[in-house]
């Protein structure tokens, strides 16, 4: 499983922060767990 993303933000620096905060906030939400034969789900 690949757990990091390569992600770029372009733009004025307060467009850039929103724009992080705004992608941080996706990924937050993002989970996996184990199943019952230990795979990933």
């Amino acid at each position: 499983m690949n757990v990091v993303k390569d992600v770029t933000f372009e733009g004025a620096i307060i467009q850039q922060v929103r724009s992080t905060i705004d992608y941080l906030e996706t990924q937050v939400s993002e989970h996996s767990f184990l199943g019952e034969h230990g795979q990933t789900q």
